[in-house]
Protein backbone atom coordinates (compact mmCIF):
# COMPACT_ATOMS: atom_id res chain seq x y z
CA UNK A 1 0.00 0.00 0.00
CA UNK A 2 1.13 3.56 -0.69
CA UNK A 3 1.74 5.90 2.24
CA UNK A 4 -1.03 8.53 2.18
CA UNK A 5 1.32 11.09 3.76
CA UNK A 6 4.12 10.49 1.22
CA UNK A 7 2.49 9.02 -1.89
CA UNK A 8 4.52 8.41 -5.07
CA UNK A 9 4.24 10.97 -7.85
CA UNK A 10 4.75 8.49 -10.72
CA UNK A 11 2.54 5.38 -10.82
CA UNK A 12 1.89 2.62 -13.36
CA UNK A 13 -1.53 0.92 -13.65
CA UNK A 14 -1.52 -2.85 -14.29
CA UNK A 15 -3.97 -5.72 -13.95
CA UNK A 16 -3.86 -7.50 -10.59
CA UNK A 17 -2.77 -10.83 -12.05
CA UNK A 18 0.56 -9.28 -13.09
CA UNK A 19 1.37 -7.77 -9.69
CA UNK A 20 3.84 -10.56 -8.84
CA UNK A 21 6.12 -9.26 -11.62
CA UNK A 22 6.70 -6.18 -9.45
CA UNK A 23 8.04 -7.59 -6.14
CA UNK A 24 8.35 -5.44 -3.04
CA UNK A 25 11.87 -6.66 -2.32
CA UNK A 26 12.99 -5.09 -5.60
CA UNK A 27 11.60 -1.67 -4.66
CA UNK A 28 8.07 -1.82 -6.07
CA UNK A 29 4.87 -1.02 -4.18
CA UNK A 30 1.27 -1.68 -5.21
CA UNK A 31 -1.97 0.04 -4.28
CA UNK A 32 -5.60 -0.83 -5.17
CA UNK A 33 -7.13 1.21 -8.02
CA UNK A 34 -10.22 -0.78 -9.03
CA UNK A 35 -11.62 -4.32 -8.84
CA UNK A 36 -9.20 -5.58 -11.47
CA UNK A 37 -6.31 -3.09 -11.43
CA UNK A 38 -3.61 -1.83 -9.08
CA UNK A 39 -1.22 1.08 -9.19
CA UNK A 40 2.50 0.29 -8.96
CA UNK A 41 5.26 2.67 -7.89
CA UNK A 42 9.03 2.30 -7.57
CA UNK A 43 11.10 3.42 -4.57
CA UNK A 44 10.70 7.20 -4.02
CA UNK A 45 8.10 7.46 -6.79
CA UNK A 46 9.95 9.61 -9.35
CA UNK A 47 11.12 6.89 -11.75
CA UNK A 48 9.61 3.60 -12.88
CA UNK A 49 11.88 0.98 -14.53
CA UNK A 50 10.40 -1.72 -16.76
CA UNK A 51 12.21 -4.88 -17.81
CA UNK A 52 11.23 -6.58 -21.06
CA UNK A 53 8.99 -9.16 -19.27
CA UNK A 54 7.33 -6.39 -17.25
CA UNK A 55 6.59 -4.36 -20.37
CA UNK A 56 4.53 -7.21 -21.79
CA UNK A 57 1.92 -6.81 -19.03
CA UNK A 58 1.67 -3.01 -19.27
CA UNK A 59 -1.18 -1.79 -21.46
CA UNK A 60 -1.56 1.83 -20.25
CA UNK A 61 0.68 4.85 -19.95
CA UNK A 62 1.84 5.81 -16.43
CA UNK A 63 0.05 8.41 -14.30
CA UNK A 64 1.02 11.36 -12.17
CA UNK A 65 -0.74 11.00 -8.81
CA UNK A 66 -1.68 14.44 -7.41
CA UNK A 67 -4.35 16.19 -5.37
CA UNK A 68 -5.44 19.73 -4.59
CA UNK A 69 -4.98 20.45 -0.89
CA UNK A 70 -4.39 23.07 1.75
CA UNK A 71 -6.09 25.41 4.16
CA UNK A 72 -5.40 27.55 7.20
CA UNK A 73 -2.68 26.13 9.46
CA UNK A 74 -2.65 28.82 12.17
CA UNK A 75 -5.21 31.46 13.11
CA UNK A 76 -5.53 34.08 15.84
CA UNK A 77 -7.10 37.50 16.26
CA UNK A 78 -3.96 39.17 14.92
CA UNK A 79 -2.53 36.73 12.35
CA UNK A 80 -3.45 33.96 9.91
CA UNK A 81 -1.22 31.49 8.06
CA UNK A 82 -2.11 28.94 5.42
CA UNK A 83 -0.97 27.10 2.31
CA UNK A 84 -2.41 25.46 -0.79
CA UNK A 85 -1.51 23.15 -3.66
CA UNK A 86 -3.46 23.60 -6.88
CA UNK A 87 -2.83 21.60 -10.05
CA UNK A 88 -3.68 22.69 -13.58
CA UNK A 89 -2.78 22.25 -17.22
CA UNK A 90 0.01 24.28 -18.80
CA UNK A 91 -2.63 26.61 -20.22
CA UNK A 92 -4.02 27.18 -16.72
CA UNK A 93 -7.19 25.13 -17.18
CA UNK A 94 -8.25 22.29 -14.88
CA UNK A 95 -6.32 19.02 -15.37
CA UNK A 96 -7.71 16.29 -17.59
CA UNK A 97 -7.99 13.29 -15.26
CA UNK A 98 -8.07 9.65 -16.36
CA UNK A 99 -9.24 8.75 -12.84
CA UNK A 100 -10.51 11.01 -10.07
CA UNK A 101 -11.32 9.19 -6.86
CA UNK A 102 -10.57 8.53 -3.20
CA UNK A 103 -7.63 6.13 -2.84
CA UNK A 104 -6.77 5.98 0.86
CA UNK A 105 -9.02 4.53 3.62
CA UNK A 106 -7.55 6.97 6.18
CA UNK A 107 -8.40 9.91 3.87
CA UNK A 108 -11.76 8.85 2.45
CA UNK A 109 -12.82 12.46 1.84
CA UNK A 110 -9.69 13.33 -0.19
CA UNK A 111 -9.98 13.07 -3.97
CA UNK A 112 -6.85 12.14 -5.92
CA UNK A 113 -6.25 12.82 -9.60
CA UNK A 114 -4.45 10.47 -11.98
CA UNK A 115 -3.09 12.49 -14.88
CA UNK A 116 -1.14 11.37 -17.95
CA UNK A 117 1.82 13.18 -19.51
CA UNK A 118 2.08 16.55 -17.75
CA UNK A 119 0.71 18.78 -14.99
CA UNK A 120 1.56 22.19 -13.52
CA UNK A 121 1.69 22.69 -9.76
CA UNK A 122 0.82 25.92 -7.99
CA UNK A 123 2.32 25.91 -4.47
CA UNK A 124 1.12 28.86 -2.46
CA UNK A 125 1.87 30.22 1.01
CA UNK A 126 -0.31 32.85 2.65
CA UNK A 127 -0.10 34.94 5.80
CA UNK A 128 -1.51 38.13 7.23
CA UNK A 129 -0.71 40.06 10.40
CA UNK A 130 -1.25 43.39 12.10
CA UNK A 131 1.58 45.91 11.89
CA UNK A 132 1.68 48.93 14.19
CA UNK A 133 2.59 52.22 12.54
CA UNK A 134 5.16 54.42 14.29
CA UNK A 135 4.75 55.06 18.00
CA UNK A 136 0.98 55.38 17.81
CA UNK A 137 -1.81 52.88 17.96
CA UNK A 138 -2.66 52.86 14.25
CA UNK A 139 -2.64 49.35 12.83
CA UNK A 140 -2.21 48.25 9.23
CA UNK A 141 -2.95 44.76 7.95
CA UNK A 142 -0.08 43.19 5.98
CA UNK A 143 -0.59 40.25 3.61
CA UNK A 144 2.41 38.16 2.53
CA UNK A 145 3.53 34.75 1.29
CA UNK A 146 5.34 32.79 -1.42
CA UNK A 147 4.32 31.54 -4.85
CA UNK A 148 5.95 28.60 -6.64
CA UNK A 149 4.96 27.30 -10.08
CA UNK A 150 6.52 24.10 -11.45
CA UNK A 151 5.73 21.85 -14.38
CA UNK A 152 6.01 18.05 -14.16
CA UNK A 153 6.41 15.90 -17.31
CA UNK A 154 6.62 12.14 -17.76
CA UNK A 155 9.59 11.19 -19.94
CA UNK A 156 10.53 7.78 -21.36
CA UNK A 157 14.10 6.47 -21.64
CA UNK A 158 15.11 3.37 -23.60
CA UNK A 159 18.15 1.34 -22.58
CA UNK A 160 20.43 0.70 -25.58
CA UNK A 161 20.87 -2.89 -26.73
CA UNK A 162 24.06 -4.20 -28.34
CA UNK A 163 22.93 -7.29 -30.20
CA UNK A 164 21.10 -8.14 -33.43
CA UNK A 165 17.78 -6.94 -31.99
CA UNK A 166 19.06 -3.48 -31.08
CA UNK A 167 16.62 -1.86 -33.53
CA UNK A 168 13.57 -3.55 -31.96
CA UNK A 169 12.28 -1.46 -29.05
CA UNK A 170 10.28 -4.38 -27.65
CA UNK A 171 13.59 -6.09 -26.72
CA UNK A 172 14.91 -3.10 -24.77
CA UNK A 173 14.48 -2.31 -21.09
CA UNK A 174 13.13 1.16 -20.41
CA UNK A 175 12.11 3.50 -17.66
CA UNK A 176 9.67 6.34 -17.13
CA UNK A 177 10.75 9.33 -15.05
CA UNK A 178 9.34 12.63 -13.86
CA UNK A 179 11.09 15.72 -15.17
CA UNK A 180 10.48 18.89 -13.15
CA UNK A 181 10.82 22.35 -14.70
CA UNK A 182 10.87 25.59 -12.71
CA UNK A 183 8.49 28.30 -13.97
CA UNK A 184 8.31 30.85 -11.17
CA UNK A 185 9.34 31.35 -7.53
CA UNK A 186 8.93 34.53 -5.55
CA UNK A 187 7.74 36.11 -2.35
CA UNK A 188 4.94 38.64 -2.23
CA UNK A 189 3.56 41.15 0.25
CA UNK A 190 0.97 43.89 0.13
CA UNK A 191 -0.81 46.19 2.59
CA UNK A 192 -4.49 46.96 2.95
CA UNK A 193 -4.07 49.68 0.31
CA UNK A 194 -4.29 46.87 -2.23
CA UNK A 195 -5.83 43.40 -2.18
CA UNK A 196 -3.74 40.20 -2.33
CA UNK A 197 -5.81 39.08 -5.31
CA UNK A 198 -5.01 42.19 -7.38
CA UNK A 199 -1.36 42.10 -6.31
CA UNK A 200 -0.98 38.46 -7.39
CA UNK A 201 -2.68 39.15 -10.73
CA UNK A 202 -0.16 41.92 -11.36
CA UNK A 203 2.77 39.62 -10.50
CA UNK A 204 1.54 37.02 -12.97
CA UNK A 205 0.89 39.64 -15.66
CA UNK A 206 4.38 41.15 -15.31
CA UNK A 207 5.93 37.67 -15.72
CA UNK A 208 3.76 36.64 -18.69
CA UNK A 209 2.05 34.03 -16.50
CA UNK A 210 -1.50 35.40 -16.54
CA UNK A 211 -2.76 32.02 -17.82
CA UNK A 212 -2.31 30.73 -14.25
CA UNK A 213 -4.33 33.43 -12.51
CA UNK A 214 -7.46 31.32 -11.94
CA UNK A 215 -5.40 28.54 -10.35
CA UNK A 216 -3.44 31.01 -8.20
CA UNK A 217 -6.57 32.80 -6.99
CA UNK A 218 -8.16 29.43 -6.16
CA UNK A 219 -5.05 28.60 -4.10
CA UNK A 220 -5.24 31.99 -2.38
CA UNK A 221 -8.85 31.44 -1.37
CA UNK A 222 -8.10 27.96 0.00
CA UNK A 223 -5.04 29.11 1.94
CA UNK A 224 -6.83 32.12 3.43
CA UNK A 225 -10.29 30.54 3.73
CA UNK A 226 -11.89 33.61 2.14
Amino acid sequence: MFDSLRPPLLTQPIYKEYATLFPEDEGYQTHPLSEDKVLVSYREGWIFPLSVPQQKCVSEAPFLLVRNSGGITKASSTAIRGYAHEFCQENGQEPICIHKQSLFPDQSDVIWMLIQDTVTMIWFQYGNKNQYLGAGFDVERIYYGKLLIRKFDIKEDIAPAFDKKADDISYCAKQFRVESRHIYLGGWNVSTNNSPENHLRNILLSNNLERYQNAVITALKRASDE
